[in-house]
């Protein structure tokens, strides 16, 4: 009986192999740009959805084996993230997909750094990459020493018979004190790529924290990582880039007319959804190919494991305690045609420039990134919650010299164009600045064409006192058109002034403890834009 239970066992599989049965599926899950945002919210309809306890069920339900892979910003960016200093991220992150049995390592196979994981200094990174169960790869930092956990610059990951190459690409940020984060060196990634080829890789993954998008995305999230990539012959090798920093998604490939060009791809932020790749292996050839990749939002149900430690971690506080009413919805990006500021950011600059001058009476005026303030208002209750994730980066103001010449350089270089937005600023200034510029219909030929400070004029030679957020003189992102201060060189304090208390936080505690009161209650409204106008269009 039992030589029978063979023989039939035998036959049963030279049938399947006949049939190419022995083909098999892997996948890949992407994430890029968390944020700390663990939980799930309501998208624009009001239906809930993503946060690790979709992912758990999303993963739970995965039809394949897979690993986890995150391209940076996964540390910072909500109270629970702040107040942990990055610890309840890497707990999720080294338990999720814990259920799946197909896979035996739970967790996220490996992560590369972004900007923000920086933000808590270097003391604060090695700390939290040190409780990480994964990889933590970087082909381009030197002097990060990880307890417990080596930085790599590349490994392999062996899912069901397929070996996953992946060489990791780290972003600097202004935390970063004391380690090198350098733009990747052609050679470096080239000998990174020929050692997974050495090893066998089947497939070969840029995992990095930036994007490879030319248009739609602004000109602070543009940066010079990995530029040199596009000159590659097929990407060298590369089968897929896996990027974030830009909080977008996308999926292109770089030559749709070849089966085997590489793939290009990003996944949006705040775990609203992850990418998923398909690797396919046919065991009788051992050829390997890629399906289409797909971006997946999470609705899937909540897993009730992760879901309680979720409601453990979660300060109710700030969703029960209400500051204000949004009487209409203020969205981050200005939606109104007339609308070239956004309101938000001008409120922000005039409050720090109140704030400062009370101390500094020299101060000329205050400019507030857009970017700083990091989600839109919606209608209805202004809770502490939305207040928190407004302007979840506790970084405080300073002041600095500049002259007319390059204070008019730089907000003609902060000017962007969106097709849906048209022309807009970047910054919103404090409300003594008026400027007027004109913008050609694709945003191009923009021009500054007047820019009063207190109702003078702004002259060329004249040295303006200006306070921002302290990592915008220093040239970081969309700080780079002021910048006086070089990012590279430690800042000791001579060249900006620094004044801690003024955090993004408290500047807007105080904005919401003095609003108007109607019918008994205070209300957050955005302000008219009487500041920026266009003046014509080519």
């Amino acid at each position: 009986m039992r030589n029978l239970f063979k023989k039939s066992s035998l036959c049963l599989a030279l049938v399947l192999f006949a049939f190419g049965s022995y083909a098999k599926d892997v996948a890949i899950y992407h994430t890029s740009d968390m944020h700390g945002h663990y939980f799930s919210r309501p998208d624009e309809t009001g239906i809930p959805f993503g946060g690790f306890a979709r992912l758990e069920t999303f993963l739970q339900q995965s039809e394949h084996p897979f690993i986890l892979l995150d391209s940076g910003d996964f540390s910072n960016g909500s109270y629970e993230a702040n107040t942990s200093k990055g610890a309840y991220s890497i707990y999720l992150m080294n338990n999720a997909g814990k259920t799946d049995k197909n896979f035996k390592k739970a967790g996220y196979a490996a992560l590369t750094i972004g900007n923000h994981d920086s933000d808590y200094g270097d003391r604060g990174l090695r700390k939290m990459l040190g409780s990480f169960k994964g990889d933590v790869l970087a082909n381009n930092i030197f002097g990060l020493s990880i307890p417990g956990n080596p930085l790599k610059s590349s490994a392999i990951y062996n899912v069901d018979g397929i070996k996953i190459g992946v060489i990791g690409i780290a972003m600097g940020g202004v935390g970063a004190e004391r380690m090198l984060i350098i733009e990747p060196r052609e050679e470096d990634l080239l000998t990174e790529i020929q050692k997974l080829k050495d090893n066998k890789a089947d497939v070969i993954v840029v995992l990095a924290h930036d994007s490879m998008l030319e248009i739609g995305v602004s000109e602070d999230k543009k940066t010079a990582l990995l530029p040199q990539l596009k000159n590659y012959q097929d990407f060298a090798g590369v089968d897929l880039f896996l990027g974030g920093h830009a909080h977008k998604q996308f999926i292109k490939q770089t030559d749709s007319k070849k089966d085997l060009a590489p793939w290009l791809m990003e996944s949006r932020s705040y775990m609203e959804g992850v990418t998923q790749i398909i690797i396919h292996k046919d065991d009788a050839t051992g050829e390997i190919s890629i399906g289409t990749p797909q971006y997946i939002a999470l609705y899937t149900p909540e897993d009730p494991q992760v879901k309680k430690y979720l409601d453990l971690i979660r300060n109710d506080s700030l969703d029960q305690t209400v500051y204000a009413l949004v009487p209409q919805r203020i969205p981050k990006y200005p939606e109104n045609s007339k609308d070239r500021a956004p309101a938000r950011a001008r409120m922000m600059a005039e409050e720090m420039y109140q704030n400062i001058k009370a101390k500094e009476p020299g101060l000329d005026l205050a400019a507030y990134s857009l970017n700083s303030t990091r989600s839109d208002l919606n209608a209805g209750k202004l809770t502490g919650r939305a207040l928190a994730d407004l302007v979840p980066y506790d970084e405080h103001a300073g002041t600095f010299d500049i002259t007319g010449n390059h204070l008019k350089r730089a907000v003609t270089g902060s000017i962007e164009y969106d097709k849906k937005y048209g022309c807009f600023s970047v910054y919103g200034y404090s409300d003594n600045v008026r400027i007027s510029f004109t913008c050609g219909q694709n945003g191009d030929n923009i021009r500054l064409t007047k820019m009063t400070i207190n109702g003078e004029e702004v002259q060329n030679n004249k040295v303006y006192r200006m306070a921002m957020l302290t990592h915008l003189p220093r040239g970081f992102y969309e700080g780079k058109p002021f910048e006086v201060w070089p990012k590279n060189l430690p800042d000791d304090g001579t060249i900006i002034k620094h004044y801690r208390e003024a955090t993004s936080s408290a500047l807007l505690f105080d904005i919401v403890k003095r609003l108007p009161r109607k019918d008994g209650m205070s209300i957050f409204e955005a302000p008219k834009d009487v500041q920026i106008t266009q003046t014509d269009r080519k």
